[in-house]
């Protein structure tokens, strides 16, 4: 006969035994099942008493019902009719759509008397990056707290409780909600207060009831919304918060631990945890160099993927192990005590709360749509989605230095024309990887935007000299961004070489690459290179004299050639010009520089056409351009250059 005065008290693992010691002489129950199963991760209650009128008549034996409640053992008395529920133990994580998170990270106050912490928001920013990449939460379901932030977002008292509200009663019923709070944390009179950053401090309990978080409040507001499944992170007891006892240090105790004890069958709530930085009696620690608590430093650590099986999943056991071992080598003689305790019900050991996000985890996880963060990132780029992309790979790089989110987050920047971002972007993935080809070749692109030729033709030698890495398209491109630098900056033997690998890796450039490939040469003196690179780009502006001056390069030889290419020249500059005198006429200024810029790279010994370029320039109010006509006019010694020169002087 079992009899029980309170029917909410949890067994102790004796009378546990004993019971079922009974039990297994009556119902036949190996004895050590209970003892097995709460190991795993199971629940004992004792069970609910009914109290029936004495009657001395007889009742059957105790007997399990295989049909129905078969998690239930009923056994029947003349007196009570007490059951004994076993709850199963909690094996898997809500899914994705299902999981929720508040993380809260305080390192300034309002109060300046309430000392500042160094690594707070940066455990807060890591930590809430980290669950969107490896634990499977959706990017729009974590709410990040910090001081930086806009109105809503800030670590206010009134924030923080509204954020809780809201996401508990969202994570309600078969969802799981997960709040972390990186900050300052003080106990008054036994009773444990988490501090907000409009937070004050004061000795009694009301005041800080009112102005600080009581850790009992918190659990309540989760416990009453029906949350499934909380978790929860606390790294608050780190020194005295107040600037005249900061050198005191600021201990967890029973209070935290007893008012964060959020499991409640009554509430529905089926599993809970609590991850505390430290044990009772002994507070944390912050690497004041790196900005970030050692904790926060070995959880994140665990979460990406050191403590991780080989399956690459981070269970519970595993990551408890590892942060505990990790703390200990971090604080490693700095005469300190720290060592993390992470205590849950409900949940099993087993639990798998973070994945490495490979190819086959994701496709374990959903067959048919990935939610992983990666996966989401590299779509929304390859939409053109720039701005969800970029959100996406900032929170990806917090935690995770992948290669491709660092290419990808640098072409983003580098189309949107933000080429500082860009530049530093492809400038850390050089650092990180000093062999990926790609992150030379798109650093050469940035530096050349930003008019640093030296830098860009550094960058670009260097994605040449990995060239066996490189795909062909951008080796190629790679060469005739070479050549256009060094043509740019008269370095004519070079772009000759650089075009010429160009063209030899991709035939079939367009003909203005062999225009240059024929300037190239020619300026190098190669000339009958550069006869033969400008007959394959004959119908671009100027190769039928960039030919004819390789031809009378040759000599005597090449006389009769170099006239009829030159003649050929100045009939197609003549053809040009006439369209830009008319447009001119027209006052369409637009079209008819256009056609007189023709005109001159057809043909660029004449005069005249500078002198028209230069006036339509003046019109379109371009003076600076008017001004480069007159300089070269000046250069070639044309009468030409004083006419010009009175127009740029009369225009206002």
């Amino acid at each position: 006969m079992l009899k029980t005065n309170n029917p909410t008290k949890f067994l102790t693992s004796k009378n546990i035994l004993k019971f079922f010691f009974i039990s297994a002489l009556v119902l036949n129950i190996p004895i050590n099942s209970a003892e097995i199963y709460a190991q795993k991760g199971g629940v004992i209650f004792e069970p609910e008493t009914k109290k029936t009128d004495p009657k001395p008549a007889t009742k059957p034996r105790p007997k399990r019902n295989k049909d129905k409640d078969k998690d239930k053992i009923i056994i029947e008395d003349t007196n009570v009719t007490p059951e004994v529920v076993l709850i199963p133990p909690v094996e898997s994580l809500p899914n994705k759509d299902r999981r929720y998170a508040l993380i809260v990270g305080v390192d300034k106050y309002d109060n300046p008397d309430i000392i500042k912490l160094d690594g707070a928001v940066n455990d807060a920013r890591t930590l809430a990056a980290a669950l969107q990449v490896y634990g499977g939460f959706l990017p729009e379901q974590v709410v990040l707290l910090t001081p930086e932030q806009g109105a809503e977002l800030k670590p206010t008292r009134q924030n923080i409780i509204k954020w809780i509200t809201r996401l508990s009663k969202s994570a309600a019923k078969d969802g799981m909600l997960f709040v972390s709070f990186s900050g300052h944390g003080v106990e008054i009179n036994k009773e444990a207060f988490l501090l907000a950053e409009d937070s004050e401090i004061s000795d009694s309990v009301t005041a800080m009831g009112q102005s600080g978080l009581k850790v009992d409040s918190l659990r309540d507001i989760i416990q009453e919304n029906g949350t499934s499944q909380v978790m929860l992170v606390l790294d608050a007891c780190r020194n005295d918060p107040r600037k005249n006892r900061s050198n005191d240090s600021n201990l967890l105790s029973e209070s935290f631990i007893k008012g964060l004890d959020f499991y409640n069958k009554d509430k529905g709530i089926v599993a809970a945890a609590t991850l505390y930085a430290t044990s009772p009696g002994e507070r944390s620690y912050e690497d004041t160099e790196k900005k970030q608590g050692y904790f926060s430093t070995a959880l994140i650590e665990g979460l990406k993927g050191n403590a991780a099986n080989e399956k690459g999943e981070v269970t519970f056991e595993a990551l408890e192990i590892y942060v505990q071992d990790r703390v200990a080598m971090l604080t490693e003689g700095k005469n300190v005590s720290q060592v993390p305790q992470f205590k849950y019900k409900g949940y099993t050991k087993n639990l798998v709360v973070a994945y490495l996000p490979t190819a086959a985890n994701i496709a374990s996880r959903d067959a048919t749509k990935s939610n992983d963060l990666f996966v989401t990132a590299k779509i929304a780029f390859e939409n053109k989605d720039f701005a969800k992309a970029i959100d996406l790979y900032k929170t990806i790089l917090i935690v995770n230095s992948d290669p491709a989110a660092y290419l990808n987050l640098g072409q983003i920047y580098l189309e949107q024309n933000k080429l500082d971002d860009a530049l530093k972007i492809f400038s850390e993935l050089a650092k990180l990887q000093d062999e990926n080809p790609n992150a030379y070749y798109f650093l050469g692109l940035t530096q050349s935007q930003l008019n640093n030729d030296k830098e860009a033709i550094k960058a670009w030698k260097n994605a040449t000299k990995l060239k066996d890495k490189l795909s062909q398209a951008l080796l190629a491109d790679t060469f005739l961004n070479l050549g256009n630098t060094y043509l740019k900056n008269e370095n004519n033997q070079e772009a000759m070489l650089a075009f010429q690998e160009a063209t030899t890796i991709k035939p079939d450039y367009p003909e203005d690459v062999y225009f240059k490939l024929g300037e190239a040469s020619r300026l190098a003196s190669n000339y009958k290179d550069a006869i033969t690179a400008y007959n394959k780009a004959i119908n671009q502006p100027g190769a039928n004299y960039g030919i004819g001056l390789a031809y009378t390069n040759l000599g005597a030889e090449g006389k009769a050639q170099a006239k009829q290419f030159l003649d050929q020249a100045k009939v197609l500059s003549k053809a040009s010009y006439k369209q830009g005198e008319d447009a001119r006429k027209a006052n369409n200024f637009q079209a008819a520089s256009e056609a007189f810029l023709q005109a001159i790279k057809n043909y660029p010994e004449d005069d005249n056409s500078y002198f028209q370029l230069g006036y339509c320039y003046l019109q379109l109010n371009n003076k600076d351009l008017a001004r480069k006509q007159h300089e070269i006019l000046v250069k070639m010694k044309s009468s030409k250059a004083a006419e010009l020169l009175k127009e740029i002087n009369r225009a206002k």
